[in-house]
C-alpha cells in the first residue's frame, strides 16, 4: 500500500492534498471511488456473467475514463464508463478483444437516473454478445 490505507476516501484525499485535480481509485467488481473539487463518490461497477481473463481490465478502465474525460462526460459519468469497459475486458481472453467499439459504447451506457443492478448486468451481457458477434 502506497499512502498505508485501503480506505479509497482517504486515498483521494491524499492524493488530492499533493495537487491532484481529480482522482479515481479502483475497487475491482465493486467500482470505484471518484474525487474532484466537484464530486466524492463511489460509483458502482458492472456485474459479469462469466470472468473469462482479467488482463486488459486496467487498461479497458483507463481508456474509459480517458476517452469519457475527453469527450466531456463528468467524472462520474467517466467513471461509469470506465468500470463498464473495464468489466467487458473481462469477458474474452486477451487484452484488447472485450474492448467496445464507439457504437457498442454508446448502446451499452445507461443513464445513471435509471440504473438498477438488473439493468447494469443486462446492459454488459448485451454488449458483450454484441462484440462477440462482430469477432465472428
Amino acid at each position: 500500500m502506497l499512502l498505508g490505507t485501503d480506505d479509497p476516501e482517504r486515498i483521494a484525499t491524499e492524493f488530492r492534498a499533493l495537487g491532484a485535480d481529480e482522482v479515481v481509485v479502483k475497487l475491482g467488481a465493486d467500482g470505484a471511488f471518484v474525487a474532484s473539487d466537484a464530486v466524492a463518490e463511489t460509483v458502482t461497477g458492472y456485474e459479469v456473467e462469466r470472468v473469462v481473463d482479467p488482463v486488459g481490465a486496467g487498461d479497458g478502465f483507463a481508456a474509459g475514463y480517458l476517452s469519457g474525460r475527453l469527450e466531456g462526460l463528468d467524472p462520474v459519468r467517466a467513471t461509469d464508463r470506465a468500470n463498464a469497459v473495464g468489466a467487458l475486458a473481462t469477458t474474452v481472453t486477451g487484452d484488447i478483444e472485450g474492448l467496445p467499439t464507439r457504437s457498442e459504447l454508446r448502446s451499452l451506457q445507461v443513464t445513471k437516473t435509471n440504473k438498477s443492478d438488473n439493468n447494469r448486468s443486462l446492459s454488459v451481457r448485451l454488449a458483450v454478445k454484441s462484440i462477440r458477434r462482430t469477432q465472428l
